[in-house]
């Protein structure tokens, strides 16, 4: 966005005063507006995994009947912190029970989300093969929220913005 179009929301909201007083006026320069990147991520091998690169792989036409949306994202060390494994709880759509065709259709379709939409997920997983492949477990329906019996992971929902459980 332009300098000036920056100037008219910032008068339109009423926040001049503010961002005179953290030195607006000194950058006449175009500002980038960056978007569908969520604040939160899931750090597999010091990389980051984003909501929206799962989220994807559960979209996805021939998966989005299948699931409710929402997903518990986490990675567990082992080894003193030497072999990381990446885990996706996810919650099927009601009327629907874990089995083990779809456990490898949904895994597949998020997989390869992975692979298509995060370049440092693809460089992974060139390297360290199938240990970069996340463990998906599949849960039914529970109709009020998905059971998070794990901390320290992203939580997501449809239509909802992903959240840190911690």
């Amino acid at each position: 966005m332009s300098f000036e179009e920056i100037l008219k929301i910032i008068k339109a909201h009423g926040l001049e005063s503010n961002a005179n007083h953290h030195g607006l006026k000194q950058w006449h320069l175009p500002f980038i507006i960056k978007k569908w990147r969520s604040d939160v991520a899931v750090t597999f091998y010091a990389l980051n995994i984003y909501p929206e690169n799962i989220k994807a792989g559960l979209e996805s036409e021939n998966i989005s009947k299948l699931v409710s949306g929402k997903f518990f994202a986490f990675n567990k060390t082992f080894n003193k912190n030497r072999d990381h494994r990446f885990f996706i709880n996810v919650e099927l759509a009601p009327g629907k029970k874990p089995q083990k065709t779809l456990l490898q259709k949904i895994s597949k379709s998020v997989f390869s989300h992975l692979l298509k939409l995060n370049i440092e997920y693809r460089k992974l997983h060139s390297i360290i093969g199938n240990k970069a492949i996340p463990k998906l477990t599949l849960l039914p329906f529970d109709g009020r929220r998905l059971v998070l019996e794990e901390k320290g992971g992203v939580f997501s929902q449809k239509g909802k913005k992903a959240k840190i459980v911690s």
